[in-house]
């Protein structure tokens, strides 16, 4: 019987609720087709978390009405292209490119008009996937290809190639309007004024302009392998009293120089005889992210994953491809640390790995992240969960004090809320 219920729910997944079937949701299934038009009841808009256990496709079609241009970056981790057979149903058949297109076509209205989009996903699919998200998105609007180290150690039972990598995908809605996070530059760190790639060109320096780490005294005749000084001059207290114009393969012309002086940069010339310039707004600029996401930056493995899991948990727990709270987190950084009341969606949401990550930032930078997560009723294999949903719930309500509406569909959308108080 447990046999026949599996491969029943295979083939018809959203007639269950959690283990058990709804017999009067496959009584109204199976019933002939009427002429009547069928609506699908909306979801309503409220603000703050969301968990809604229902096939995704259903939950992203009534969502159209009410949640269009909501979402600031939609992060999935859909199921690999394995050849194993999905639990997610199709309603519209198609191969597994049609069917993720059909989602993310569901999900584009969903996103404001500078959204980002990243895409978890392994070796077997990660060209087509690339194919999919050109077609929805455009292809000027991708924007690359994000290396993650999945594991510490390959497999030695490979009889190929030991993998230790999958890929996340990123795209946007407009790529000129992204504006992709990755780290702080450094604050006091001078940059250099002259590189040997550079065109030559003269920069003048009027008197008292020009700071430098050179003792006190009268320098006759400086020399630089790079730069070229029309003059000698005089230091006192770090600074040239002199004017001086100096030659070199300068990364500025004489108009940014001057610029830069005017809003506050300084331009110090070393004991060397080298130009660094402090900028003015150096604290607050930033590198982009990086294309290999490791340890190196803090993002861990799926063994890092089943160790949080067993920790939210209270027990030891195997959740297959749960993805680190720190990959998580890093990526929701690059995409909304300009935009801290961001609005996060997930339609494959697993075990809450996407609203883990968006809880760590909110307390890393004070944000008012919100999360709005879909996840099928998949019957989970084991005694104290029936069903996937069941496992995000617990894990959202043991670190989210904000409440979360809770959401299930039958005839209509209806909702509880966890953490109510």
């Amino acid at each position: 019987m447990e046999e026949r219920k599996k491969i029943f729910f295979e083939l018809f997944p959203e007639v269950f609720r959690g283990k058990e079937i709804d017999w009067k949701h496959l009584k109204h299934m199976l019933e002939p087709e009427s002429n009547e038009i069928k609506i699908t009841p909306n979801i309503p808009l409220v603000d703050g978390d969301h968990l809604v256990c229902s096939e995704n496709g259903l939950a992203l079609e009534s969502m159209q009405a009410n949640y269009q241009s909501q979402f600031d970056l939609l992060y999935i981790d859909p199921p690999y292209n394995t050849g194993r057979k999905f639990t997610y149903h199709d309603k519209r058949g198609g191969d597994w490119l049609g069917w993720m297109r059909e989602r993310l076509l569901l999900a584009k209205p969903l996103l404001t008009d500078d959204a980002v989009i990243f895409v978890s996903i392994g070796d077997e699919e990660v060209h087509n996937m690339r194919f999919v998200l050109e077609e929805v998105f455009g292809k000027e609007n991708y924007i690359g290809t994000l290396t993650w180290v999945k594991k510490k150690k390959g497999s030695h039972l490979s009889s190929t190639l030991r993998s230790i990598t999958e890929f996340v995908l990123c795209c946007s809605i407009n790529k000129k309007k992204t504006d992709l996070y990755g780290e702080k530059a450094y604050a006091v760190k001078a940059q250099p004024l002259a590189k040997k790639i550079n065109s030559r060109k003269r920069l003048h320096f009027a008197k008292g302009t020009l700071r430098t780490t050179l003792m006190d005294g009268e320098y006759q005749d400086p020399q630089n392998h790079l730069l070229n000084f029309s003059n000698g001059f005089v230091v006192r207290d770090g600074l040239i009293l002199d004017e001086v114009t100096i030659e070199g393969p300068f990364v500025w012309v004489q108009s940014k120089l001057d610029t830069e002086l005017a809003l506050g940069s300084t331009v110090v010339l070393s004991s060397k005889m080298g130009l660094n310039v402090h900028r003015h707004n150096q604290k607050d600029k930033y590198k982009r992210p990086l294309t290999l996401l490791s340890a190196a930056i803090g993002v861990g493995t799926y063994e890092d994953s089943h160790a949080e899991l067993s920790r939210d948990l209270d027990e030891e727990f195997v959740f297959s491809y749960s993805k680190p709270t720190s990959l998580m987190t890093y990526l929701i950084r690059a995409a909304t640390h300009h935009k801290p009341t961001a609005k996060i969606l997930d339609f494959f949401a697993g075990s809450g790995s996407t609203a883990r990550g968006v809880q760590e930032l909110n307390l890393e930078d004070g944000g008012r992240r919100t999360f709005f997560l879909i996840q099928q009723e998949e019957p989970y294999e084991g005694e104290r969960f029936e069903s996937i949903c069941d496992i995000a719930k617990l894990r959202l309500q043991k670190y989210t004090k904000n409440k979360i509406l809770l959401w299930s569909c039958t005839e209509d959308w209806n909702h509880i809320e966890l953490n109510p108080n």
